[in-house]
C-alpha cells in the first residue's frame, strides 16, 4: 500500500472512531505531504488547526496511521501554506516520538479525552464520580444545570463566561464543577479544576521556588478552568491580581471559565475591582436548598448508587430531617446505612427511627459552623483520641500517634474550614503536609462504612466537651 493511500485509510479508520464533528472538524481536510524515515507528514490549514491536533490528536492519528501501516510510526504536521512545520509551540515538539511497543494498542473508547492528548505531568483534579447523570435537579438548581449545559454544548460561542455558581455550602456547586470537567474532558478538551485556597498555595510556592513562569503556563495552557470557593481570595492581592492575569489570558483565548462561591461575586468582600468587574462579565447563578421532592430524589439516587433499596418510608423520613444542604443529607444516609450494617440491623422504618433518636445523628446536625478555633479543636480531637497534645504536635512516628494525628487534621479541618495554612502552622506542619495527610485519611473514610461512623463519633465526643 502506498503511503497516501495509508494515509486515506486512516483517515477513513478516524472517521469511524472519532466522534463526527471532532473528525469534520481536525481532521477531514488534513493532507498527507511526504513519508520518510517511518514519519508521516500532515499538512494542516492554518495556525489554530495546529496548535489543536499537534496537542491533542496526535496519539490518535499515529495510532490510526500504525494500525493501518502494519508497524510502529511517527508523524509530524507542517502548516499546508509552507509546508514546513509550525513554530510557535517551544514546549511541544513538531515530531513526537514513540513510545515503548506495546503488545497491544490502545483502542478508542467513549473517555477519548484520556489518550487523545500528550500526557506531560497532567492532572486535571476532576472526581470523576461527579457526572450530569448524578446530578438530581429540581426547581432549587434547574438553571444553574441549564446554565451548565449551555457551556457544554456552545464551547466558545457561549455568553457565559464566566459561568458562576453561588449559594451554600453543600448544594452542589463542586459537583457541577467537575461534571462540567469531565464532561469537556470527554471531548478532548484539557479542564482544570482547583479550589482558590490551592491556586494561592501553589502560587506561593511558585513564586518561592521562582517557578511563576511554570505556574503559569500550567493556568493558560488548558482549555477550561474549573475554580472552587472563589470567596477565599478575598483580600489576597497578589492572589487576585495574579488570576485577574490567569482570567483575561483564558477568556482573550476564548478559553472557558467556572467558578463556585458561597455568596453572590458582588457580595464578596475584600473583592477587587478589576477581579470583580472581570467575573461579573458573565453570567452568575444561585443555587438554593432542595425542596422535599428534590430532597426525595437524592436520597433514592445515592441509595441506588450504593447498591441498596430503601424500604418504603425510609427515604421519605430520611428526607424530612432537618439537614441544612445535600452534602448533610447525604451524610445522614452514610451514617444510618453504616450503623445499621455494622449493627448486623436491618434497614427498616423502625430501626432507622432509632438509630437517629439513639444514635443523636439529627441533633447532631450542623452544629459546628466554625464555633471552635483551630486551637481549640486540636485539643478537643487530641482528647477524643486519647493522645498527649504535645506528642500529635510533635515529630514522633509511632504509627499510633501518627494515625492519631492524621485523625485531628481531618476533623480540624472538617469541623473549622480553616485553612491549611492555618491548619498546618497550629500543627507546627507546613501546609502541604497537613493538606496530604488530610487527603490521606478522607480516601479511606470514603472507602470504608467504619470509618465513616468512627468520625461521626468522633465529632458528637467534641460537641458533647463543647456544651
Amino acid at each position: 500500500m502506498l503511503p497516501q493511500e495509508v494515509w486515506k485509510a486512516a483517515k477513513g479508520y478516524l472517521e469511524v472512531n472519532l466522534h463526527k464533528n471532532m473528525y469534520r472538524a481536525w481532521i477531514h481536510d488534513c493532507e498527507f505531504v511526504s513519508f520518510e524515515n517511518d514519519t508521516f507528514t500532515i499538512s494542516v490549514k492554518d495556525d489554530y488547526k495546529y496548535d489543536y491536533i499537534s496537542q491533542r490528536l496526535w496519539p490518535a492519528i499515529r495510532q490510526a496511521l500504525t494500525r493501518v501501516y502494519g508497524q510502529e510510526v511517527e508523524v509530524c504536521f507542517v502548516l499546508a501554506e509552507d509546508s514546513r512545520p509550525a513554530p510557535d509551540l517551544p514546549s511541544i515538539p513538531n515530531v513526537y516520538p514513540i513510545q515503548k511497543k506495546s503488545s497491544s494498542a490502545p483502542t478508542f473508547t467513549d473517555d477519548y479525552a484520556e489518550f487523545s492528548r500528550p500526557n506531560f505531568g497532567w492532572k486535571s483534579n476532576l472526581n470523576s464520580n461527579y457526572t450530569f447523570s448524578g446530578f438530581i435537579t429540581g426547581p432549587n438548581n434547574q438553571m444553574a444545570y441549564e446554565a451548565a449545559i449551555q457551556v457544554i454544548q456552545n464551547f466558545r460561542k457561549t455568553a457565559y463566561n464566566p459561568l458562576v455558581f453561588y449559594g451554600d455550602v453543600g448544594l452542589g456547586k463542586t459537583h457541577l464543577l467537575h461534571a462540567i470537567g469531565n464532561a469537556y474532558q470527554k471531548r478532548g478538551y484539557k479542564a482544570l479544576y482547583v479550589t482558590a485556597e490551592e491556586f494561592t498555595n501553589q502560587m506561593v510556592d511558585a513564586i518561592r521556588e521562582k517557578r511563576m513562569s511554570e505556574f503559569r503556563e500550567r493556568y493558560r495552557y488548558i482549555d477550561v478552568l474549573l475554580i472552587d470557593d472563589i470567596q477565599f481570595v478575598a483580600n489576597k492581592n497578589s492572589t487576585q491580581e495574579e488570576l485577574y492575569h490567569t482570567f483575561n489570558a483564558l477568556h482573550d483565548g476564548n478559553k472557558q471559565i467556572v467558578i463556585a462561591a458561597d455568596r453572590r461575586p458582588t457580595d464578596i468582600k475584600g473583592l477587587s475591582k478589576q477581579l470583580a468587574s472581570r467575573i461579573a462579565w458573565g453570567l452568575a447563578v444561585s443555587i438554593q436548598m432542595p425542596n422535599y421532592e428534590t430532597r426525595l430524589a437524592i436520597v433514592q439516587k445515592k441509595a441506588a448508587l450504593q447498591g441498596f433499596q430503601l424500604p418504603e418510608g425510609v427515604a421519605e423520613y430520611l428526607a424530612e430531617q432537618p439537614t441544612q444542604n445535600i452534602r448533610e443529607l447525604e451524610g445522614l444516609l452514610n451514617q444510618v446505612s453504616a450503623r445499621a450494617s455494622l449493627l448486623k440491623l436491618p434497614l427498616n422504618l423502625a430501626i432507622v427511627e432509632q438509630i437517629i433518636s439513639e444514635g443523636h445523628l439529627q441533633r447532631d446536625i450542623h452544629v459546628f459552623q466554625r464555633r471552635l478555633t483551630v486551637s481549640q479543636m486540636i485539643e478537643r480531637a487530641a482528647a477524643v483520641m486519647q493522645i498527649d497534645l504535645e506528642e500529635i504536635l510533635g515529630q514522633s512516628r509511632k504509627r499510633e500517634i501518627a494515625t492519631a494525628r492524621q485523625w485531628v487534621i481531618y476533623l480540624t479541618r472538617q469541623e473549622t474550614k480553616a485553612s491549611w495554612p492555618e491548619i498546618g502552622i497550629a500543627m507546627g506542619r507546613t501546609h502541604s503536609t497537613v493538606l496530604r495527610s488530610y487527603q490521606q485519611l478522607e480516601k479511606k473514610i470514603k472507602a470504608d462504612p467504619a470509618l465513616q461512623l468512627k468520625a461521626h463519633e468522633m465529632r458528637h465526643q467534641i460537641l458533647q466537651m463543647s456544651r
